[in-house]
């Protein structure tokens, strides 16, 4: 698509070359069902939706979703924090008293094995590691749960949060009651016809169902239906940290600063020739300072000219002839790379990752020393991650209880340990071929 540039008359002897600006821009209106979302009037008895969307026109995920493609980290520290949750993922612990005291223990036993074979046959891990995916995307994930004619599980699958939504319901104090599954929420191809509807799950009657939705969310205050993930509270940061490399980018190929100072003679559009009545000079300077601006508009060289003009004064070195002057970029990128170091740090706080462990350089050499990465990665998986573990840990929970397995036995999520040496070599020359 091409660009037309124009001049803009800044006063009676400076113009300025401009260019549009198509930047696509993306709003969200915010409900009133929900305190942050959901559409206004969704529980009305007029409204038409037999859904509970996400957003004024159902699209916030998706705007979420763009802001994370647009990002150099985003997906990243998504997925930092989903490693940190998952550690070395599931194993079946044995509740043991020793000394009148109630600890977890991992035994091998015939019950141990047989559950851990489920959790492999049944790829449960795999199924664990994308649910924490859209929890840390959405708050949120959707497991769809199909019972055998024996009540117990047959298959688990998970339903992405772009497709599923709760039911509508006229009673809003009785929850979430039913959910509707449709490919194609928040976008121009919904059908309606094509939406399916499925029970909640009820975990006061676990068989009560033969397909139900089991709802794994973060509840928050004044979110009844929807909840808020905490890393979109760092959607401006994170279109600051967007704009930096694009700012760089355009600077890199068009200059940062103005490129070239045109200054024309006063007299320079005063042609004899043309009488009052057939062309003023106001108008023929327009014409020949809109075509100097198409000459000027490519993609190398977008609004970076300005226009002056000049008594001729031969005496006095102003000429009548027209005087290009190319301009020097002075740039500094120090204040752009801070503030761009300042928009990463703020986006893994609102992730939950410290920034050591998301690799992002805080001035203090990425953490400091092994030891301190070590205590940090400790601390993330000892304080950062319960809630979510105990929320992902509802699923091999709900099977055991179907399977009607030892009430004694219990899933853990197993941390990852770091090893870091305490002790740096002395004599390096001589132990550089000893294995660690």
């Amino acid at each position: 698509m091409s660009v037309k540039s124009k001049i803009h008359k800044i006063s009676s002897k400076l113009y300025i070359l401009r260019t549009p600006n198509f930047d696509a821009k993306v709003t969200f209106g915010v409900g009133s069902s929900d305190v942050a979302n959901a559409p206004k009037g969704f529980n009305s008895a007029k409204s038409k939706l037999d859904h509970i969307p996400l957003g004024e026109k159902g699209d916030f995920l998706y705007e979420m979703h763009s802001m994370v493609c647009e990002s150099p980290n985003k997906l990243r520290l998504l997925k930092t924090r989903r490693d940190f949750i998952l550690g070395e993922g599931l194993e079946v612990r044995t509740k043991v008293v020793k000394d009148g005291k109630k600890q977890y223990e991992y035994v091998d036993d015939a019950e141990t094995n047989l559950m851990e074979d489920w959790v492999e046959d049944n790829r449960l891990n795999a199924l664990i590691s994308e649910a924490a995916l859209q929890i840390c995307f959405s708050a949120r994930a959707y497991i769809k749960l199909t019972l055998a004619i024996n009540a117990q599980p047959e298959k688990l699958e998970l339903i992405d949060v772009f497709h599923c939504c709760p039911a509508r319901s006229d009673k809003l104090d009785n929850g979430i009651t039913a959910y509707k599954l449709n490919p194609n929420f928040g976008n121009k191809l919904y059908k309606k016809e094509e939406t399916k509807t499925l029970p909640a799950f009820d975990f006061s009657n676990p068989i009560k169902y033969a397909v139900s939705i089991i709802d794994l969310r973060q509840d928050m205050p004044g979110q009844i239906f929807h909840p808020w993930a905490e890393w979109w509270g760092t959607k401006n940061w994170t279109g600051v940290s967007n704009k930096v490399p694009k700012f760089h980018n355009s600077g890199l190929d068009n200059g940062y600063n103005l490129k070239y100072h045109f200054s024309i003679p006063d007299d320079y559009f005063r042609k004899d020739e043309y009488t009052e009545e057939e062309v003023d000079e106001e108008t023929l300077k327009s014409q020949i300072l809109s075509e100097m601006a198409a000459s000027l508009a490519g993609t190398d060289n977008v609004d970076k000219a300005f226009f002056t003009f000049h008594k001729v004064m031969a005496d006095r070195g102003m000429v009548s002839e027209v005087k290009i002057t190319p301009l020097d970029n002075k740039m500094s990128d120090t204040a752009y790379t801070e503030l761009f170091n300042t928009a990463n740090v703020a986006q893994a706080s609102g992730h939950g990752v410290l920034p050591s462990l998301a690799g992002i350089d805080t001035g203090s050499k990425l953490g400091g020393s092994g030891k301190e990465l070590e205590a940090a990665a400790n601390y993330q998986q000892g304080f950062l991650t319960w809630s979510d573990r105990e929320l992902l840990l509802t699923i091999p929970r709900i099977v055991q209880k179907l399977m009607n397995w030892d009430r004694n036995k219990q899933f853990v999520f197993r941390n990852i340990s770091l090893y870091t040496y305490d002790v740096t070599p002395k004599n390096t020359t001589q132990n550089q071929n000893q294995q660690p």
